[in-house]
């Protein structure tokens, strides 16, 4: 009983030495107001193409700094957030994009990045 809302997020202003932010909520109550009966873990996963020296920080909603792990070039996965079975709860982050001021090279003119973020709910 999970509900979501997808958005879309522009980043094409970016340039180097910018940061973006990313403000999301999770919920273990869907829509029509039922709450989860089961335990949950969470975890977020972040997808990269990697055309841009972007980097990426994820905290929870007070700055509580949430590890993300990067197994691979294209990706960033969370540590596992907890839900509670029968215990309504919103849990808020911020994901933070930085584009390091250094990384101003030609060839990123014009480039593009795509970038999506998928959460991923198990029974726990």
């Amino acid at each position: 009983a999970i509900d979501y809302e997808a958005v879309t997020f522009n980043l094409g202003n970016m340039a180097p030495g910018d940061t973006k932010t990313i403000a999301i909520w999770i919920k273990n109550k869907n829509s029509a107001g039922q709450i989860s009966g089961y335990n949950q873990n969470v975890t977020l996963e972040l997808k990269t193409t990697g055309n841009l020296p972007l980097s990426y920080t994820l905290q929870k909603d007070g700055g509580t700094p949430v590890a993300f792990n990067h197994p691979d070039t294209y990706r960033y996965v969370s540590e596992g957030q907890a839900f509670t079975a029968n215990t309504e709860e919103t849990k808020g982050y911020i994901l933070t994009i930085s584009w390091p001021g250094g990384s101003n090279d030609y060839k990123y003119r014009n480039e593009l990045d795509y970038i999506e973020l998928k959460l991923k709910a198990v029974q726990a």
